[in-house]
């Protein structure tokens, strides 16, 4: 462990701004995800919550995907939110607006994503006066909470009864999609690992909506759009933002200024090269391959 050295991203934006009042429980809200919508970044469940809203509440994305790869399956769910009319916008971002403008126009940020990097779309909002909702990532989120941001609009997982999607179904879409990624590490699946990635994604007679494909999301969106009243069996059954998200959100400002703004960044870069000026070096290793 003495020869790694973390260094956190700076996280920045156009112009931070004070904390601005936010719209009051009555009022429609407007959630905006900034992001760009490649698959990891679980656009389904943003359309979820789309048509479950109360009406005249509406959802908004920043940015269509750049890879063309990633493009079918983009557009796909544009074309079903547009023939579902749910309310959600698409590459709002598009306009030359800077993010900062677009989250004050926003009442919270949202995120729904299965996999991130660094994720600043959990620290951004803040600079702008504005809180984070949505999926919670917390191999990310524990290490944000020991530099003392605090995220409190943010679910675990989002259930929903493994009936809607049949259990035999749910089990083979795991099991594929769990082998082709093994086999992209020259890796065989057995039935021990399917066993462990479907209990990892169910409990409870339900599984969680990020772990479903494109097309079980779907199913599932139908459904709730068919029969409103069976939301109350996915949990949690609704999203907003705390009451006491003003605190939070001040007390994230405190913590980025300190622990994460670029003259942070540039004391913790300066002080892991002068680590390695002052060390000597030993000779490289490979890691073992199976670790």
């Amino acid at each position: 462990e003495g020869h790694l050295h973390l260094v956190h991203n700076p996280v920045e934006i156009e112009s931070a701004t004070t904390v601005e009042p936010g719209a009051n429980a009555e009022a429609n809200k407007n959630f905006l995800y900034p992001s760009r919508a490649i698959r990891r970044k679980n656009i389904g469940e943003l359309l979820l919550w789309a048509a479950t809203a109360p009406p005249g509440d509406r959802f908004a994305v920043t940015m269509a995907p750049q890879n063309p790869s990633q493009r079918p399956a983009y557009d796909a769910w544009v074309r079903f939110a547009y023939d579902r009319r749910l309310p959600v916008d698409f590459e709002v971002g598009g306009g030359g607006q800077p993010l900062a403008a677009l989250l004050r126009a926003s009442t919270a940020a949202i995120t729904t994503s299965i996999t991130e990097g660094f994720a600043l779309a959990f620290l951004e909002p803040a600079l702008a006066g504005r809180p984070i909702i949505g999926r919670d990532l917390p191999e990310i989120t524990r290490g944000l909470a020991g530099l003392g941001v605090d995220l409190p609009g943010l679910y675990a997982r989002l259930d929903v009864p493994i009936s809607w999607v049949g259990a035999d179904r749910l089990r083979h879409v795991i099991a594929d999609a769990l082998s082709r990624s093994r086999e992209l590490f020259g890796r065989g699946t057995s039935q021990p690992d399917i066993d462990a990635a479907l209990a990892a994604a169910c409990r409870d007679e339900r599984v969680d909506f990020g772990r479903l494909d494109e097309a079980m999301q779907r199913g599932v969106i139908e459904r709730l759009l068919a029969s409103p009243g069976e939301r109350s069996a996915i949990a949690p059954a609704d999203i907003g933002p705390p009451p006491d998200w003003r605190t939070s959100v001040t007390r994230n400002r405190q913590a980025i200024a300190k622990e994460l703004s670029p003259d942070a960044y540039a004391r913790r870069l300066g002080d892991t090269y002068a680590a390695l000026l002052d060390s000597r070096p030993s000779p490289p290793k490979a890691p073992a391959p199976d670790a």
